[in-house]
């Protein structure tokens, strides 16, 4: 099946050309990931894709994210 990462970006100018900025949105590590790494990335399952990428409003992790693994 396919997986979401939850993530930001933003267009910003850097030395008057302009670049995507990307972070992921990570949460404490749990389970096999916790022998890897201390964090973890938080997962959108599909039913939450269109909260979280809907254009202009913030949503809350609530319903629309869980944790990887």
């Amino acid at each position: 099946g396919m997986a979401a990462m939850a993530g930001l970006w933003k267009n910003v100018e850097i030395n008057g050309e302009t670049r995507r900025c990307v972070v992921i949105i990570t949460t404490a590590a749990e389970g096999p990931a916790a022998a890897a790494h201390h964090r973890m990335p938080v997962s959108v399952p599909p039913e939450g894709w269109s909260a979280w990428l809907r254009d202009g409003d913030l949503v809350t992790f609530d319903g629309c994210a869980e944790r990887w693994g």
